[in-house]
């Protein structure tokens, strides 16, 4: 029984390791032709603003803001760096499980709060 399973152990790793490495690549592709079509957007949008105003065009402010805004990229009532940003870390719990929209941010705030605690003890302690 133990050597029919070490037969087929080897082509199934090899089988996941390809899937997920397609899959990775895959993902990697997508963002890629994201980033380029969001800054490709941008550039645009800043681009027609310079244009309308060197033309001597009569732009208004709020106008302006709201292009300029636009060109950053910010969404009305986002957070620069957003909660949701990937934090470069993934247990198996997050590949079996899923991730909760908010978890990212409360690593940070607890990663922030041992910082805290860390330097707060190492100030407090007595120099030698």
């Amino acid at each position: 029984m133990a050597s029919g399973f070490r037969t087929y152990l080897t082509p199934l790793l090899s089988a996941l390791a390809l899937t997920s490495l397609s899959f990775n690549l895959l993902v990697h592709r997508r963002n890629s032709a994201y980033e380029r079509s969001r800054l490709t957007a941008q550039t645009t949008i800043l681009e027609s603003l310079v244009s309308r105003m060197r033309s001597g065009e009569r732009v208004e402010d709020a106008e302006i803001e709201r292009l300029l805004k636009l060109g950053r990229g910010e969404k009305e009532g986002e957070v620069e760096g957003g909660a949701d940003r990937w934090d470069g870390r993934v247990g198996w719990k997050d590949v079996l499980f899923g991730r909760k929209p908010g978890e990212a941010e409360d690593r940070a705030t607890m990663k922030e709060w041992e910082e805290a605690i860390a330097s707060a003890e190492a100030s407090s302690s007595p120099q030698k």
